[in-house]
């Protein structure tokens, strides 16, 4: 029975490249456990493929010097890495996907595992995994667009990830709107739960048995100053920051044309597509729903005054539209590329301590062209 192979690890007998190594450097392995730390693969979606991906006989004692980013690893972008003199690429999707039952010349993946390991180079992907995590991809664009409003917004996943059992009970809290808590009560609430979301008119805390005596006291004293409050016994608890897209919500609604120039600006693009309300109803963007790259099967999951992302298809536009949202689209790697260079670099280099030198790709570009 054949076994399908989706990373790539060296046989010993390939021939060893010698890179010369300085002080200013890190060890493979502790290459690989940073980047776990930071971006937890555990976020990934089960279909995609994560992690390092081809993997070199000595990449856990190797001598990491340089890390070289791209958003895509094409022929090219490989052949810039090694004249670069990278000894480590970081590949934002991932090269090899599809599965193989043979390693030879005859597919483009292929000669990139095979030349990478001929040169002695990891590729590791994080893909999804940077989507979903915090301060990753979609946090990025979340708070781009929240900035368009001075700052005066918030975000939250659209498919939250379901964390590890930490607490027992859900405590849900139903506010009167024009009645908020006081400080010194959601302080109160805070340092005796794991605080988990709130809004206008409901605040949602998970607790453990010891912890939920002590709030069931605390919520019975301001009683008379909220709506109602159920408690819930859960398995798992939805993440506050980790999760699948963004709903963005700002406090106060702003033109569509201040959230395309936003846009344009972040993504570092000249020309978006625009869908309209097909009503020809102009309106106040309050809520957008994002998800970089092609976000269709996640940006839907809530109503919002607009979705982003980077592709959709042309129903899935227009139904939108019909329903009375405003849509952009970018071209898939055009809502992700920019975060190589205004995040995940400077992440690096202080995860690092500068000791390795964080270079990214020049080649790498969205293959679709507006001309």
């Amino acid at each position: 029975m054949f076994k399908l192979i989706k990373t790539i690890k060296q046989p010993q007998q390939f021939k060893y490249i010698n890179r010369m190594s300085t002080n200013t450097s890190v060890k493979g392995k502790e290459v690989l456990k940073k980047l776990g730390e930071l971006i937890p693969l555990n976020l990934a979606e089960k279909w995609d493929n994560v992690g390092l991906l081809i993997e070199p006989s000595n990449t856990d004692s190797m001598n990491i010097e340089s890390i070289f980013l791209t958003n895509d690893l094409t022929e090219p972008v490989l052949q810039e890495a090694i004249n670069e003199g990278a000894n480590f690429i970081f590949s934002y999707h991932p090269p090899l996907f599809n599965q193989f039952k043979t390693v030879n010349q005859k597919s483009i993946p292929q000669r990139i595992a095979i030349k990478s390991i001929e040169n002695k180079i990891p590729v590791y992907s994080p893909h999804s995994a940077l989507d979903s995590c915090d301060d990753g991809l979609n946090d990025w664009i979340a708070n781009g667009l929240i900035k368009l409003n001075s700052g005066r917004g918030r975000s939250k996943p659209i498919t939250p990830y379901q964390e590890p059992l930490k607490s027992t009970q859900k405590i849900s809290i139903y506010l009167h709107s024009n009645q908020p808590l006081t400080p010194e009560i959601l302080k109160q609430l805070e340092l005796n739960s794991n605080f988990q979301f709130f809004t206008t008119d409901k605040i949602e805390l998970s607790c453990n048995q010891q912890q939920l005596l002590i709030l069931t006291n605390l919520i019975q004293s301001f009683s008379n100053e909220i709506k109602g409050w159920d408690i819930v016994n859960q398995e798992k608890v939805s993440s506050l920051n980790n999760g699948s897209g963004k709903l963005v919500t700002l406090d106060e609604g702003i033109d569509i044309d201040v959230v395309i120039k936003g846009v344009k600006e972040l993504f570092n693009i000249e020309y978006v597509r625009l869908g309209k309300p097909l009503s020809g109803e102009s309106k106040k963007i309050k809520t957008i729903s994002l998800c970089a790259g092609s976000g269709g099967s996640v940006i839907f999951g809530e109503k919002a005054d607009l979705y982003l992302t980077g592709e959709l298809t042309h129903h899935a536009i227009l139904d939108a539209c019909a329903k009375g949202s405003y849509v952009i689209v970018c071209d898939h790697t055009n809502s992700e590329r920019g975060y190589l260079s205004q995040i995940l670099k400077p992440n690096l280099e202080k995860l690092f301590d500068n000791r390795v030198k964080v270079l990214i790709s020049k080649l790498d570009t969205d293959p679709l062209k507006v001309i």
